[in-house]
């Protein structure tokens, strides 16, 4: 993605702020329309039977050996016995618990890119942080020490983009090579590319959308939004529009 990769800064034109982006590569644009609303709508009233019977549920395998069920046994109360002691030794004497909830830099990058779209301030320390979790080879992981993945890549060098960093810094050029030798921008997924989108950076068209009448897919259907985790309904259901 020309804008978001090369030298140069994001243009202001969009909402004052991050206008004049790229076309997106070899995204497709078209857009779903009526069409195939009315498929979806005919497949769910032909194949939404209501099913007469459950699947049958496969047993879990029994361990014959009873040498090795013994053995399992142990390292199992072993492990929670460790488990338990671990727990209490990070308890605090009025009886609570603090941690840092660790994983991938995506909440770090998101909340910089929608306070920018907001024109809200950015504490630094996001910068801080999102400087300090980039691989020493460029890019951002996935989870604590996987490699770079292209997606969290892209969110986190967009967003010390916004924060100020210089496209010239040795972490920023770094992390744009990891960006396309991975595939560049234009082959995020597609919740990265929604965010490029709301900051300008590529059109609307070309993120994917999801049919609304998906809602209308009852719990018994084969696929229902139901049956997703309650992370992935709050990104399918809002892509719905």
């Amino acid at each position: 993605m020309r804008c978001l990769l090369e030298n140069k800064m994001i243009p202001r034109s969009h909402r004052g702020k991050f206008g004049g982006g790229v076309s997106g590569g070899t995204i497709d644009e078209t857009r779903p329309g009526a069409t195939r609303r009315t498929l979806l709508i005919a497949f769910a009233a032909v194949h939404c039977q209501r099913p007469t019977e459950r699947m049958p549920v496969t047993p879990a395998l029994a361990i014959s050996d009873s040498a090795t069920a013994v053995r399992l046994q142990d390292d199992l109360r072993e492990a929670l016995d460790r488990g338990r002691l671990g727990l209490l030794n990070r308890q605090h004497p009025d009886g609570h618990w603090v941690g840092e909830l660790e994983g991938d830099t995506i909440l770090e990058s998101e909340y910089v890119l929608l306070l920018a779209f907001l024109g809200h301030a950015i504490d630094p320390r996001l910068g801080h942080y999102l400087r300090d979790k980039a691989l020493p080879d460029g890019g951002w992981p996935n989870y604590p020490g996987g490699p770079a993945d292209l997606s969290v890549s892209v969110k986190g060098y967009f967003a010390l983009k916004i924060l100020g960093d210089s496209v010239d810094a040795p972490h920023m050029q770094a992390g744009a090579e990891v960006i396309r030798k991975l595939g560049g921008a234009a082959n995020s997924n597609s919740f990265t590319r929604f965010y490029l989108a709301l900051l300008g950076q590529i059109p609307y068209a070309n993120c994917p959308t999801v049919q609304v009448e998906m809602m209308l897919l009852p719990r018994w259907f084969t696929f229902n939004i139901y049956a997703m985790s309650a992370w992935s309904r709050t990104i399918v259901v809002p892509l719905a529009w």
